[in-house]
């Protein structure tokens, strides 16, 4: 038989975080504008994104 160790560490505690209603909304969110941003960005940069503003009498 083998004798157990007298320095054997506990186990580590477990983390949890239960996600809120709210705190998943603003994630998702950020989410959404992030890809967003991601595809803006893109066609920005393809040439793309082209914003006509008309002014004057119609």
């Amino acid at each position: 038989m083998s004798v157990p160790a007298t320095n054997a560490l506990p186990p580590a505690p477990v983390n949890t975080t239960a996600r809120t209603e709210r705190s998943a909304l603003i994630a998702a969110q950020a989410s959404t504008n992030s890809s967003y941003m991601f595809h803006v960005s893109a066609l920005r940069a393809s040439g793309r994104l082209k914003v006509i503003h008309l002014t004057g009498p119609f």
